[in-house]
């Protein structure tokens, strides 16, 4: 068995060492089908796929609250037609995401109960609010402050089903502590190593919007560390900051150029019970 007396952590057994990790991540990596979601500034209808904008209400129902009482502002809403072909997702129906008007847009690290947060699923779509009356019940200026996007702007949320390979840099987070412990290395071989290795990591810059598929975070994946938060095991929907290179602005910005994951147990999805999701939102 290696020891710290044989290993000496040098580029050459560093680069030994990402061959052999990249070698098992071309052999095992996983693959998922998912739908990547652009942005479009498009006429919108009330029961559209869109960021932001005016919410589909059925007639009688109200904008969701708080657990203060203070009305939450509409972060995304799926047209579930839009999903045809993802597995045990709904294939019907709306479902919308609503976060609280406050700067943490209603997170509470840790916490499923939705307080600062509502997922709704509409499984039909029946009589609902027109914009005149939307108008009078949901002011999108009051979300001025703590909206995802520029002057409250609302954009049409297009999908694409498409087919993507976990990252490598994912994957290497998860194996490196493994490959660590076969070489018997001690904690100050490990962190010199780990820094070579960053160094050697080609690190993708392919985030988007989605619904399923592989997560992205700008920090870390909150069920990383929680043994009770691993059973949210399916990306639901996936909003990612986008800047908008051509106008010079962004589209979507989460804080400081962050994300917002929300997380499902796959058999809660497959009974369409949106009652227990994982909320989580983080920026560099």
């Amino acid at each position: 068995m290696e020891n710290e007396l044989e290993i000496k952590i040098d580029d050459e057994f560093a680069k030994k060492v990402y061959d052999e990790i990249w070698d098992k991540y071309q052999k095992t990596a996983q693959t998922k089908a998912f739908t990547k979601i652009t942005l479009a500034e498009d006429e919108l209808k009330i029961t559209d796929s869109k960021v932001m904008g005016l919410p589909y209400v059925p007639i009688g129902k109200k904008i969701p609250e708080t657990s203060n009482g203070n009305e939450m502002f509409l972060v995304a809403q799926i047209n579930c037609e839009n999903l045809r072909g993802l597995k045990d997702f709904p294939k019907k129906g709306i479902l919308q995401f609503f976060v609280a008007n406050d700067n943490l847009m209603g997170l509470d690290l840790g916490q499923t109960v939705q307080n600062g947060f509502r997922v709704i699923y509409h499984e039909e779509i029946g009589k609902f609010y027109n914009t005149e009356k939307l108008k009078d019940i949901y002011n999108t200026q009051k979300f001025e402050e703590y909206g995802v996007t520029e002057d409250n702007q609302s954009y049409k949320m297009n999908f694409k089903l498409q087919i993507e390979k976990e990252r490598f840099e994912d994957f290497f987070e998860d194996i490196f502590d493994k490959i660590c412990e076969e070489k018997s290395l001690d904690p100050a071989q490990e962190l010199k190593l780990y820094e070579k290795l960053q160094n050697l990591i080609d690190y993708s810059d392919d985030y988007h919007s989605q619904c399923e598929g592989f997560p992205y975070f700008t920090q870390e994946d909150p069920r990383k560390y929680e043994e009770k938060y691993k059973k949210y095991d399916t990306l639901l929907f996936q909003l990612d900051s986008e800047h908008d290179k051509t106008k010079g602005k962004w589209k979507v910005c989460i804080g400081d150029a962050g994300v917002i994951n929300f997380f499902i147990n796959r058999e809660k999805l497959k009974n369409k019970d949106f009652s227990e999701i994982l909320y989580n939102w983080d920026c560099s």
